[in-house]
């Protein structure tokens, strides 16, 4: 965490900076690897509640500096984990998806999980320290199976269903159009929604992606994460672990 202390350090010390926070164009796109998958997948989502605490008349350009600077450095966490098919991420959130068959992969899901939360709290103490607003952010993580979507024949307007008509048109069939899987329910953003609020950690993962975890390494997950039933009958774990690098 030494560089990103430094990174922080220079964002306070400096006067203004001269080229914006961004990641260079490489960072910033995309990620897809050509990968043959399996139907296990997991998404990773980190949101920050208060942004508009950071923007505005009232805001400091300090804090927002800080805070666009904890963002670039989370995307590009995610994005150098091989696993992540995907990285996204947006004024408030950063997201990731990921292919996860077993517990042993999704541990690098939630190993990098611990970083960003470790840089949350080193982020916000420097934020602090020098009476700006603190982060409110959630980490939420869930695994799911990858739903197919049914295919649908198209039929081209001359009435012929083959490959190749007499039109000359072209017949294909509608296919899931994602090489990867898609939670339709956006249950880790839903989840990072309620991770660090009231009495929950600021990690919160759902079953699925528990009982894969907890299959390679129970009893530490069962020793740092602690069940809780919400409202609705949903099981999540939540924890607040960091790392000590």
């Amino acid at each position: 965490m030494k560089d990103i202390i430094e990174k922080i350090n220079q964002i306070l010390s400096s006067e203004s900076y001269e080229q914006p926070l961004v990641a260079s164009e490489d960072e910033m796109v995309e990620s897809y690897e050509e990968l043959e998958f399996d139907e296990f997948y997991s998404d990773i989502y980190i949101l920050v509640r208060n942004i508009d605490e950071f923007y505005g008349v009232s805001s400091d350009q300090k804090a927002a500096e800080l805070l666009e600077s904890f963002l670039l450095e989370t995307m590009i966490l995610l994005k150098k984990n091989p696993e992540n098919i995907v990285v996204e991420s947006g004024e408030f959130y950063v997201k990731a998806t990921s292919f996860t068959p077993d517990g042993e992969v999704l541990m690098s899901v939630f190993e990098d999980a611990v970083i960003i939360n470790t840089m949350i709290g080193d982020y916000n103490d420097a934020l602090a320290q020098n009476e700006f607003p603190r982060m409110d952010i959630g980490i939420g993580i869930a695994s799911f199976v990858k739903e197919e979507l049914e295919e649908e024949e198209h039929v081209c307007e001359c009435g012929d269903d083959d490959e190749e008509c007499s039109c000359g048109h072209d017949h294909h069939h509608e296919e899931d159009e994602f090489d990867y899987g898609i939670d339709f329910n956006n249950t880790a953003s839903q989840l990072s929604e309620i991770a660090g609020a009231g009495e929950l950690d600021p990690i919160v993962i759902n079953d699925f992606a528990f009982e894969l975890l907890s299959a390679v390494h129970s009893d530490f997950f069962n020793s740092h994460l602690e069940q809780v039933e919400l409202d609705d009958e949903i099981t999540v774990y939540h924890g607040n672990i960091i790392s000590e690098e």
